[in-house]
């Protein structure tokens, strides 16, 4: 009976069945890497859905719009995280210029002699 290595922490063994023509192209590529190399392809492919089910979810005509303007489906799925992204950091900046705006006034307010 083969002992099997045990499983890294936060890690879980997945037994898969795969053609053998794919198990030997497979291996010809990732060597004996293969668990890295189908996480790596697992987490790419997960990525991808995510960004699909999120266009999606998209109302109708910016849905639209933003697969014209990536070029197809497949990149406005790519385009549309760092698209969220971008405008998120764009409020996060919007806050902190809104904050430092509102404590320059407060210090203003604060310098001004006061009238009575």
């Amino acid at each position: 009976m083969e002992k099997r290595r045990c499983v890294r922490p936060g890690y879980k063994r997945l037994n898969i069945q795969l053609p053998e023509d794919l198990l030997s192209e497979l291996y010809a590529h990732a060597g004996r890497r293969v668990s890295a190399w189908i996480e790596a392809a697992v987490r790419e492919k997960l990525e991808e859905e995510r960004s699909r089910r999120l266009l999606d979810v998209l109302p109708p005509l910016l849905r639209e719009k933003l697969v014209k303007a990536a070029g197809g489906e497949a990149a406005a799925t790519r385009l549309l995280p760092k698209l969220v992204e971008k405008g998120l950091a764009e409020l996060e900046e919007e806050e902190v210029v809104q904050e430092a705006l509102g404590e320059v006034h407060r210090r203003e307010r604060l310098a001004e002699p006061k009238r009575g």
